[in-house]
Order: C-alpha cells, then sequence, then structure tokens
C-alpha cells in the first residue's frame, strides 16, 4: 500500500496574554518565596526555574512537520514510531474534525495525537493503521490535558 502522508502543526498554538504572563511570574515568586521561608530551598528553586520555563516556552510558535504513515511505522518530523511500538490506536471525529491516537510504549507521553487534516481520507487512513495495529478506546494523557489546561 502507499504511504500517506500530510503536514501538519506540531502542536495546538494558543496565544498567551500578558495577564498570563504576569500570573505565572507571581504565582512562581510567591510559591518560591514561601518555600525559603521555611527553609525549603532546593524546591523554592525548583519553583522558580519551572516558572521561568513556563514563561519561556509560552511564547513557542509550532512549526509545521511531515507525517508520513508507511509500512515501517509512523514518521513524525524525525522521529519513528516502528508498529512494534505502536500498542493501538483509535480514530476520533469531533465536529467535523478527525484526530488519531495511537498508544506507544513510551513512558511519558504514551498517547500520540494527530490532527488529521480534511486533504487525508480518514477511511483510507483508519484501513491502513487497522493493518498494523489493534482498534482500543483511548483518549488523550492526562499530561495532554494537564497542558492544554494551561494553554500548551
Amino acid at each position: 500500500m502507499e504511504p500517506i502522508s500530510w503536514n501538519a502543526l506540531e502542536f495546538e498554538h494558543k496565544e498567551k496574554t500578558n495577564d498570563w504572563y504576569w500570573t505565572v511570574g507571581v504565582i512562581s515568586l510567591g510559591v518560591s518565596v514561601w518555600r525559603f521561608w521555611v527553609a525549603d530551598y532546593m524546591f523554592g528553586v525548583f519553583v522558580l526555574l519551572a516558572g521561568l520555563c513556563l514563561i519561556l516556552l509560552g511564547g513557542h510558535k509550532p512549526e509545521y512537520v511531515d507525517i508520513v504513515v508507511d509500512e515501517d511505522g509512523i514518521l513524525i518530523g524525525h522521529n519513528l514510531y516502528l508498529w512494534s511500538n505502536v500498542s493501538g490506536y483509535a480514530m476520533v471525529v469531533s465536529g467535523g474534525k478527525a484526530t488519531l491516537l495511537l498508544e506507544t510504549n513510551r513512558k511519558i507521553v504514551p498517547v500520540i495525537d494527530l490532527k488529521i487534516p480534511e486533504t487525508v481520507s480518514v477511511e483510507t487512513l483508519e484501513s491502513f493503521v487497522s493493518m498494523h495495529t489493534t482498534a482500543k478506546d483511548l483518549l488523550p494523557s492526562r499530561s495532554q490535558a494537564i497542558m492544554k489546561f494551561f494553554g500548551f
């Protein structure tokens, strides 16, 4: 079967307001000062660094990546996920938009969430993927839900 390919953004970008940056800064600074006050210096430094990382990564714009589904596996940008490392999939269609969820053997963020553009046939893609792995009832991972909640 011929490979199926498309181009997509790395992640769904949500524009952050100045209030978002101020809120992250004030909360991380407040928690850090409190932890220094109770002599928990390591956690205070950790919170400061985590807040700084959130502020720096909050403005990161996504880049386009090439996605190729073929007989070897799924290539997302430069990362190849072999079919032997994919334990299941789910095709979710909501609001006229399709999403392919792939369950992998990764420890952190084990479920990969791929938005399917209208130019790609959902039926063709699902039949191709079903030849290599089994259908499951999957939901986006908790870490993805937390990132979406905070605007990442």
